[in-house]
């Protein structure tokens, strides 16, 4: 059986060239095929909790996620519309974690209350 990564490796081709919103819109979607995915193998495998990791065949492209969390932390914050656009971006950012959270990796949420913490911040600044 072979692996699945969301996002997969054709949605990725093009998308350092994307828009951040773009970007972000992909991320957001990925995940949210994968939550369905991975709730998809749980409930064949008839599993309360979370399924067997060796069991599954999909994949979250971490590494996608990571980079963008970055590259949104490093924007400048020079004028309060810069400010409010990077809170922006956490804020889908972390609404991105909460949908991978509900694919049963409760551990996330600490991520997803950090981003919305660092965008409250930017916004009162």
């Amino acid at each position: 059986m072979a692996l699945i990564f969301y996002p997969s490796d054709d949605r990725c081709v093009d998308f350092n060239k994307m828009s951040y919103r773009d970007r972000i819109a992909t991320v957001r979607e990925s995940a949210e095929r994968y939550r369905d995915h991975i709730l998809a193998q749980i409930k064949e495998q008839n599993s309360i909790s979370c399924a067997r990791p060796s069991l599954l065949q999909a994949a979250y492209n971490w590494d996608i996620i990571a980079t963008l969390i970055n590259e949104v932390r490093q924007m400048p914050e020079a004028t309060e519309l810069n400010k409010a656009g990077k809170a922006g971006y956490l804020k889908e950012l972390a609404e991105v974690y909460a949908t991978l959270r509900s694919a049963r990796m409760p551990k996330l949420e600490i991520t997803r209350l950090e981003l919305c913490q660092e965008a409250e911040k930017l916004l009162h600044d």
